[in-house]
């Protein structure tokens, strides 16, 4: 019997998931490999949309230390 993470992850892979507007570099894999790695640090679960801004978020972050 599969747990309900891996069914949810088999689902997302097997659908495109990428939300309208994202960068170009977001892909199925990326936003379930981020999803895997913070949904332990969070109390509710995340979505795919909760991925994309950690993405977004976390590039961004970086683009300013780059930067400084």
């Amino acid at each position: 019997m599969k747990s309900k993470a891996a069914a949810r992850k088999s689902e997302i892979e097997q659908e495109s998931i990428v939300p309208d507007g994202a960068p170009d570099w977001i892909t199925n894999e990326l936003l379930v490999e981020t999803l895997e790695t913070w949904q332990p640090y969070y109390g509710g679960s995340l979505t795919v949309e909760d991925a994309l801004e950690i993405l977004v978020g976390v590039t961004k972050l970086f683009e300013f230390i780059h930067e400084t």
